[in-house]
């Protein structure tokens, strides 16, 4: 019989360690969820920085070459030149049925700078 105590009580011991053990592992997993958490926003936050940051240098580039209207002017002339030369050595080569998506793509650009035009 005291055998059969004794191993009880080991039992009960060993079970109140198990239960100590899976408290200490939930408090962890809490801990750790709440830094994920704080990961996951510090992230997010970071991210909308980098985006803040990038349509703050575009506008920047953008406004700085409208104030000099010479570098504007240019920066354009050449743009409009490139593509231009592009898209004619590009037809010489395309077969005609693709001057409709030409058209179409000529016709986003066009309302893309006018977006622009908006800043």
């Amino acid at each position: 019989m005291s055998k059969d105590i004794s191993k009880v009580i080991k039992l009960q011991n060993e079970e109140d360690k198990i239960l100590k053990e899976e408290k200490e592992i939930k408090k962890e997993n809490e801990e750790l969820k709440k830094l994920i958490k704080k990961d996951i926003a510090y992230d997010k936050k970071t991210k909308e920085l980098e985006v803040q940051e990038v349509n703050f240098i575009q506008k920047f580039a953008i406004k700085s070459a409208k104030k000099h209207k010479l570098i504007f002017a240019v920066l354009v002339a050449t743009a409009a030149i490139l593509v231009w030369h592009s898209a004619w050595t590009l037809l010489d080569k395309v077969p005609a049925y693709f001057s409709l998506t030409f058209i179409i793509v000529g016709i986003i650009i066009l309302w893309m700078f006018n977006q622009f035009k908006r800043l």
